[in-house]
């Protein structure tokens, strides 16, 4: 995959100057060549002030075992649907209230799902 096909790439910043980001992958990538390509897309998004940052550090959350699974590894070729549960069961229920984008009524997974769940959320948590 070449370094420009990124699944996607999140930034921030000040006026300052002081930056951060994040640059997903579609596929494992390993060592320089994802480092090369997160400081590229860096540099696109703040400039030529981000060619040299102060430091670059590299999260694998796929290897992670206390954030991904084996089946997380596994290619998705279609978006999954969640099934929305406004409150877990058994001695939650009625305790706490779910309001991440899995637990949209639609468009779970993603940014509409997380806004639809949070409006979902703070209607059941306000009083009529």
């Amino acid at each position: 995959m070449p370094p420009e096909a990124r699944s996607e790439v999140r930034g921030g910043g000040d006026a300052s100057g002081i930056g951060a980001g994040a640059v997903g992958v579609t596929a494992l990538d390993a060592g320089d060549a994802l480092q090369d390509a997160a400081i590229a897309q860096l540099v696109r998004l703040f400039g030529p002030a981000a060619q040299h940052p102060v430091a670059c550090l590299i999260k694998d959350w796929a290897t992670d075992p206390l954030v991904a699974t084996t089946d997380d590894m596994q290619p998705l070729y279609a978006h999954p649907q969640y099934g929305r549960q406004a409150s877990p069961p058994g001695e939650w229920a009625g305790c706490l209230i779910l309001g991440g984008t899995e637990s949209a009524p639609t468009y779970g997974g993603y940014m509409e799902g997380a806004l639809e769940a949070g409006e979902t959320a703070v209607a059941a948590a306000t009083c009529p």
